[in-house]
């Protein structure tokens, strides 16, 4: 028995994983165990895990590849911690992770606290620019994270094991298997039953260049379609808070019209205005939408239109 398992899914990232577990062994908490799971990799992911000799290692391969949130559930359903922490297999984190988030656990009173995120640091080598970020929001966060995913990823999270039996395992539909958003759906169900806090120190690497992270090979259209799927899955919350359902019609039909698809986009633009009729910024979108994709797409470029966080949602 570990206290805390961590479960790494990763496809094809033999040449990254390693600095992913180093990271975990590297951490201060020492009572872990690690899970790493082989979503049907083609690569030798397998023999760069099992160059690891530490006992606390676990592999599971899957002989097909199913998606980055059946990975994660084929960890929990194999873990044995009283804790779970996810890790993309691209990402590292730093010595205090672990060590601080449990600190937080064992001080709360809080019976309701599931959740303890932290801050993290945006790295992109292409470019040379680092982007770093610390967690403002706790307590009751429901609103706040069918608003928009309060937290920076797969990677910055510690979740007691007990949120997992209450709360069910992550969605393994296809409209979330490789179009980006894979957490943040299993983030607003946990929202809704358990409190959040967070570590206000810079906990967590995230790498965004890497050519095959999902938030990268994932078209517009994709993305839009798996953020469409959330709201539809939760539209009846929505509903209950029209403007953020607005805000998110808006941020859909941007998606599709930068991948595309003005006509679905502006669909989306008159449902955000029927959810708001104050939504200035859903009236802009429209009115440019009219003049076709390339016209969107250049506006876009200037920043005018809407504020989508290309840094911040990676999973």
């Amino acid at each position: 028995m570990a206290k805390v398992s961590v479960i790494i899914p990763t496809y094809n990232r033999a040449h990254l994983v390693s600095r992913a577990i180093k990271s975990v062994l590297n951490q201060n908490f020492q009572d872990f165990e690690i899970i790493v799971v082989d979503d049907g990799s083609t690569d030798n992911t397998e023999e760069v895990i099992k160059s690891f000799k530490d006992k606390r290692i676990r592999y599971i391969r899957h002989e097909i590849n199913k998606g980055g949130n059946a990975a994660r559930n084929t960890g929990l359903k194999n873990s044995r911690g009283e804790y779970i922490a996810f890790l993309d297999s691209d990402d590292e984190w730093l010595p205090e992770k672990l060590e601080r988030q449990l600190e937080i656990f064992e001080k709360s009173q809080d019976e309701k606290l599931g959740f303890v995120y932290c801050g993290v640091i945006f790295i992109n080598k292409k470019e040379n620019k680092e982007l770093r970020f610390l967690p403002k929001v706790k307590g009751y966060v429901y609103k706040n994270m069918l608003a928009d995913n309060i937290t920076f990823g797969g990677s910055d999270n510690l979740i007691k094991k007990e949120v997992f039996n209450i709360c069910g395992f992550f969605d393994e539909c296809e409209e979330l298997k490789k179009r980006g958003a894979q957490e943040y759906e299993m983030w607003i169900r946990i929202a809704q039953k358990f409190n959040f806090t967070f570590v206000k120190e810079y906990l967590v690497k995230y790498y965004t260049d890497p050519i095959d992270k999902i938030t990268t090979i994932a078209t517009l259209q994709d993305k839009a379609r798996a953020r469409e799927y959330i709201v539809n899955k939760f539209i009846e919350e929505y509903k209950k808070i029209p403007k953020i359902l607005s805000d998110k019609l808006r941020r859909m039909g941007t998606l599709y019209c930068l991948g595309g698809n003005i006509k679905k986009g502006r669909v989306l633009f008159l449902k955000s205005i029927r959810y708001n009729f104050f939504n200035i910024v859903s009236y802009f979108c429209l009115l440019i939408s009219l003049f076709g994709a390339s016209f969107y797409n250049e506006i876009f470029s200037l920043k005018i239109v809407i504020n989508i966080k290309p840094f911040k949602q990676k999973g």
